[in-house]
């Protein structure tokens, strides 16, 4: 059954990355050269939700438990998860967006996408307003982010997720191209148990085997079941979600 999607939107996803690092540097400069983590609670099976390079450094990443970094490093600083600080900064951020577009979802207190359709011919060039997106948060929270543009919510999160550059677009029509090189973990349904377990049993790691995997669709639909028509929008960055502003 063919899949139809709208591929005349233009969809930006705004991640601002480490943003609890970001705003807690703000809130403290004394922190910015810092070996810092931010955890979910003091209890040894509080994990690390946000940390610095300085970090980083030292061995520690994402999703550690504090029980084992307190046992491997003794000079970074553990802080609390600050959640009406994070709620406050995103507000400023989400005020700072509705000012290019009145359709905007959060996505957690991070994230954002925005539905620019109809702006284009407004603004112009999309790489352009990015930028100027990127510079008014900046100029009004001090916080950094970066943008991903193309057709739909799931290759403009995508795009954010894995590519360091403040504002990359992928063109409407190189969807699947964009997505081939890429590891399998970055679509959303491959956080399904039994996908992912049959992906790591088949050892195929990147999406472009599963685009040549999906070329039968007999044999596709053997392997993935349920979940093969899904999978199949996915690798081939096709996404029909709208933007959903807060009720």
């Amino acid at each position: 059954m063919p899949f139809v999607f709208n591929s005349n939107s233009d969809i930006f996803h705004i991640r601002l990355k480490e943003m609890e690092l970001q705003a807690e540097r703000i809130m403290d400069p004394g922190l910015k050269t810092r070996p810092v983590a931010i955890i979910s609670s003091p209890r040894p099976n509080g994990t690390i939700l946000s940390l610095s390079p300085e970090a980083e450094e030292d061995g520690l990443f994402h999703g550690m438990k504090v029980s084992v970094v307190r046992k491997m490093s003794h000079g970074v600083q553990l802080l609390p998860y600050n959640r009406s600080l994070y709620a406050r900064v995103n507000r400023y951020v989400y005020q700072a967006l509705s000012m290019f577009t009145p359709i905007v979802e959060p996505e957690g207190f991070d994230g954002f996408y925005l539905d620019m359709k109809g702006m284009r011919a407004i603004r112009g060039d999309m790489q352009n307003t990015g930028m100027s997106i990127v510079q008014k948060i900046r100029k009004q929270t001090n916080i950094s982010g970066i943008v991903g543009i193309s057709v739909n919510k799931l290759v403009s999160r995508i795009v954010t997720s894995v590519v360091p550059e403040t504002i990359h677009e992928v063109e409407d029509g190189k969807e699947a191209q964009f997505l081939s090189p890429l590891k399998s973990p970055v679509l959303p349904v491959v956080k399904e148990n039994s996908v992912n377990r049959l992906l790591r049993f088949l050892w195929i790691k990147q999406i472009s085997h599963i685009q040549s995997m999906a070329r039968d669709p007999d044999k596709f639909r053997t392997f993935f079941g349920s979940y093969a028509v899904q999978l199949s929008r996915e690798i081939h960055g096709q996404d029909s979600s709208v933007v959903k502003p807060p009720q």
